[in-house]
């Protein structure tokens, strides 16, 4: 299980320039998208569910994720909904 502080010193130190803190409501998987910038997600609470490369999987508290920018996904959130520590890298 990754420490939330930690996990925001690494991203700060690997020039994630947008951190943020985001709380999904319960959701089902959503279409497949892509998005022009690298994500790195770790799961604070709830359970979030992330589809890519043929592969589905859900993740949960202190796990966490990344989606380079441009890759093809689906994601969603469990029935409770999640929070999540965002951070994004822009080109």
């Amino acid at each position: 299980m990754a420490d939330a502080a930690a996990f925001t010193a690494r991203l700060k130190a690997e020039g994630f320039q947008e951190i943020l803190e985001r709380d999904t409501p319960a959701a089902p998987t959503s279409a497949t998208h892509d998005h022009p910038f690298d994500a790195r997600v770790m799961v604070l609470a709830g359970q979030f569910e992330l589809g890519r490369d043929g592969v589905h999987r859900a993740y949960g508290p202190g796990e966490w994720f990344d989606v380079p920018r441009g890759t093809p996904h689906q994601e969603g959130a469990g029935p409770d909904g999640a929070k999540l520590l965002v951070g994004r890298r822009h080109p």
